[in-house]
This record gives structure tokens, C-alpha cells and sequence, in this order.
């Protein structure tokens, strides 16, 4: 009423018909906080800028920012300040809000940050951001652009809703590249892994104005996944074995589409496959995979004589393949080939032992139907099993119930072999492309 930021404790209480007392106690109140210099001797108010901007924010006419940093120590100071360097640093600090709205929160190692001139932080700990979780060293937040510098990050997890609502982190984590991945991936320094993550725009750190493209995050040297994981194949596979993302961008942090995570990037096998592009996303068992096509050509399988048509697939149940898989005279087909870093295992219901030339190893003629496999490429050992019907063998004049060996010296088996009415078993059968032998065989006919 009195357009003045100048007035009298006593005209307050009576333009406001409150009782002086309590008047006068919430003028004690405001003067602590800095909201006004009081005077309780004359009695005189000023309003201070602080009381001006809080009334301007509630009315939404004013920016405002949600940071309330509590400090609960125990056998040493709150805080310590330098007067030289002029910081402030502050303990007993668990965890704090930097954005309620946007869900950016602060978890500082050793419960310790730094408050810099400005307003800015420093600390080293977790950030939380959306379905994001950056932990690192040498964070700093930039108050006025409302930005944190990520100088150093130690990894990147990720969460994501699933359809009944709860949130679950994804098991695997980005982290910084090894030489090796850094190497095979193109990435320059990414072992020392860093980026920016935008909070909000500079003007709307109250997040009062909804814009999807925040928080985001820019990670200016990429990083590397890793499958080594226990919840991956019961951690069948090491740190050889990973997807490689170059510098990326991603807005919308706060998206509870599991389609929101994705990455362009290599994915590198060690050898089973040739190294390949794709695009990492989240997996119907909350996991980050693919699911990738083979080219027309197909992928040369352990850098050996292997070959695969058809398709990979990376999830929490490892390495898979659909299709063919060719090894020498060998052909398989499967709808689920497995994939460890020594082996492949799998079932199908068609297979073939061509006749066929391979140096000068003649290969007979094989046919079979249900089967098993297993595959050493090191051993050189490509295993079948027959499940239901036999072998077939030379133009379907043998049949064979055991396990058949290929490899690069030919058709070897172990088990029974019935040929025009005689049988014979052996633990130690080979097969040329028109004759068989057996050690230690015991014949009936």
C-alpha cells in the first residue's frame, strides 16, 4: 500500500490487521533469512532485492534455481574456508538436488564439495540425471550457464521404466576405452573419458518452462561397452569383446522410453566376427545389445574357415546367431547359434557333409536332420550329434547313431554304424569319401 520498500513494523501490523507480536517475530524470521534489514529498536523494514526475486519466482515472473545443499558433520567442521584461494569447502554433504523438476541429483564422494566463486561446485562423485547415472572425478557446475563440466568420467549407467512401471538400471555400463578399444574403435584419448551434461538452459534453471531436449549430455570422447558382465551368458565373455561409441550427443535424459538409449558405434568381437557397425539400444530384457544382419557375403567366422549367413543378436543370454554356419565341407542350420569366446554350441533340424576336396582331405557325403553342435575353432574340432534320426552316409547305404568330428583331416566319428546288414561300433571310426575304417571295432552281422 505504501509503493515502498521503506516502512514501519507497527503501519504493517495495522494495514494488515495482525497482531504485533507475531508481526514482529516474522520480521525476526525474514531478517535471518535476508529477506529485510529490520530494526527491532525503530521499528523500520527495508525490503531487500532477495524478498523482491522470491515473490517474483512464486509468481512466476523470476528464474529460480531448486539447490538446497545440507551439511551434516560429525567430529569436524561443516565447512573451511580458504581466504587465500577463496573456496569454500564444505563436508557431511550426502547427496543433493541440483534440479527437482528435471531430476538431477548429486551424490559427492567423501560426502565433500567445493563452492567457487559465482556459485559454482566442484566435486568428485555420482551424478544422476534422468534414466542417466555419470559417475567420475573433477566434476565442476557452472552455475550461471547451468552446465557441469564431466572432466574425468569413470563410467555411464543407464536406466530404464519397464511396463509395469518401475525403474531398473541396465546392466551394462559405459566406461573409457583401454588402448585396445580406443584403438580398434578410432577414439584418441578416450581412456580419459569427458563431456558436458546441460542441466537447462541458462534462464530456466527453475525448469518451469518444459523443454524435452534437457538435461543433455555431450561426451566429447565417446567410450566403450563392455559385455564381461555376470548377468551377460554368466559372464562367458572378457573385456575382448565390446562396442565402441564415438563423441555422441543425447537430449532428453529425462525420457522413460527405453528407445531413448541408443548409440552408433562398432561392435568388436575379437575374432568371431569382423569388427561391424550398429546401433547399440535397450533389449526386451532391459539389457543394451543388437540385433544386426549379416551382409550378402557373410562374416568369416574365428578368422579360420568358418562362415555365417544370416543374423547376430547381442543380449543378457550372450552372442546368438540365426542362419547357416559352413565349416570346411560342413553346413548347419540353426534358429540359435551361441556364441562363446572359445566354442559355438547350438541345435537344428537340417545339416550336410558335402563330398567334397579340401587340400587332400576327400570328405564323404553326410546327411542328418535333428542334431546338437559343438565347435572348437582352435581344436579344430566341429562336433554333431544325431538327437533323433541317424547319420546318413554314402548315398544313404550307412547309418551312423554317435557323435561325427569334422575337421581339416577329414570325417572321424565315435558310436554305431549300420551298412548293409552288418554293424559295427567303434569309438574310433573314419570316414574317406568312399570307404570308412574303425580301431578297435566290435562287428556284427
Amino acid at each position: 500500500k505504501v509503493a515502498s520498500n521503506d516502512f514501519y513494523v507497527f503501519d504493517l501490523a495495522g494495514d494488515s490487521r495482525k497482531d504485533l507480536g507475531e508481526v514482529k517475530m516474522a520480521m525476526d524470521f525474514l531478517a535471518q533469512k535476508g529477506m529485510i534489514l529490520y530494526d527491532p529498536n525503530s521499528g523500520k523494514i527495508r525490503v531487500q532485492p532477495k524478498a523482491v526475486h522470491v515473490l517474483r519466482s512464486v509468481k512466476g515472473e523470476d528464474d529460480y534455481d531448486n539447490i538446497k545443499i545440507h551439511s551434516i558433520a560429525k567430529g569436524y567442521p561443516n565447512a573451511s574456508y580458504n581466504l587465500k584461494k577463496r573456496y569454500l569447502t564444505v563436508r557431511g554433504v550426502e547427496e543433493f538436488n541440483i534440479s527437482d523438476s528435471l531430476n538431477v541429483n548429486i551424490k559427492p564422494d567423501s560426502s565433500l564439495i567445493t563452492l567457487l566463486q559465482n556459485r559454482d561446485i566442484k566435486f568428485d562423485g555420482t551424478i544422476t540425471a534422468g534414466n542417466f547415472e555419470i559417475t567420475g572425478k573433477d566434476f565442476r557446475l557452472k552455475y550461471d550457464s547451468f552446465f557441469i563440466n564431466l572432466n574425468h568420467i569413470d563410467s555411464i549407467r543407464f536406466y530404464v521404466t519397464d511396463k509395469n512401471g518401475n525403474r531398473r538400471r541396465v546392466n551394462n555400463a559405459m566406461v573409457g576405452a583401454d588402448s585396445t578399444a580406443a584403438a580398434e574403435g578410432g577414439l584418441a584419448g578416450a581412456s580419459k573419458s569427458s563431456g558436458t551434461l546441460f542441466i537447462a538452459r541458462a534462464d530456466n534453471k527453475s525448469g518451469k518452462v518444459k523443454d524435452p531436449n534437457y538435461p543433455r549430455l555431450d561426451a566429447t570422447t565417446g567410450g566403450v561397452i563392455y559385455f564381461d558382465r555376470q548377468e551377460v551368458l554368466n559372464g562367458a565373455y572378457d573385456r575382448s569383446i565390446f562396442f565402441v561409441v564415438p563423441p555422441f550427443k543425447l537430449d532428453s535424459l529425462s525420457d522413460a522410453d527405453p528407445a531413448a538409449i541408443n548409440f552408433e558405434g562398432t561392435f568388436v568381437s575379437s575374432g568371431m566376427f569382423p569388427s561391424f557397425k550398429e546401433k547399440l539400444h535397450t533389449m526386451p530384457d532391459k539389457s543394451l545389445g543388437f540385433q544386426h544382419r549379416v551382409p550378402d557375403n557373410g562374416y568369416r567366422l574365428f578368422n579360420g574357415d568358418g562362415h555365417l549367413d544370416g543374423a547376430v543378436s547381442l543380449d543378457n543370454s550372450g552372442i546368438r546367431a540365426t542362419g547357416r554356419i559352413n565349416y570346411l565341407a560342413a553346413g548347419v542350420e540353426s534358429p540359435d547359434f551361441t556364441f562363446h569366446p572359445d566354442s559355438v554350441v547350438g541345435k537344428g533340424r537340417a545339416g550336410t557333409i558335402s563330398e567334397k576336396q579340401f587340400g587332400n582331405v576327400l570328405f564323404p557325403d553326410v546327411k542328418f536332420s535333428d542334431y546338437q553342435m559343438k565347435w572348437f575353432p582352435k581344436q579344430d574340432q566341429f562336433k554333431l550329434k544325431n538327437l533323433k534320426e541317424p547319420f546318413s552316409l554314402y548315398q544313404n547305404t550307412a547309418q551312423l547313431n554317435g557323435v561325427v568330428t569334422v575337421s581339416k583331416s577329414g570325417v572321424d566319428a565315435s558310436g554305431r554304424m549300420t551298412t548293409r546288414g552288418s554293424e559295427v561300433a567303434s569309438k574310433n571310426m573314419h570316414f574317406n569319401q568312399r570307404d570308412f575304417g574303425a580301431r578297435n571295432a566290435r562287428c556284427e552281422g
